[in-house]
């Protein structure tokens, strides 16, 4: 008979925990602050800059909000 290990995942620390929680927090700054800069600029050429900036960070945030609620963090 074949024993199999299987390797269980360690839980969760608070320290992992308050990491993934602040750069949630953080990246929802980043957003706000790109769509204040988005709102407030009038040149085209910024205009397309913050688009993509707005675009980049709302990745970013979606994915931290994945990782949170994944590891039941949120």
């Amino acid at each position: 008979m074949l024993n199999l290990l299987v390797r269980k995942k360690a839980p969760h620390n608070n320290v992992e925990k308050e990491n993934i929680v602040n750069s949630v927090n953080r990246a929802k700054i980043e957003l706000d602050i790109a769509y204040k800069n988005f709102d407030d600029v009038s040149d085209v050429d910024l205009v397309d800059c913050y688009i993509y900036e707005v675009q980049s960070i709302q990745k970013k945030y979606e994915y931290l909000l994945k990782q949170a609620k994944k590891l039941n963090f949120i």
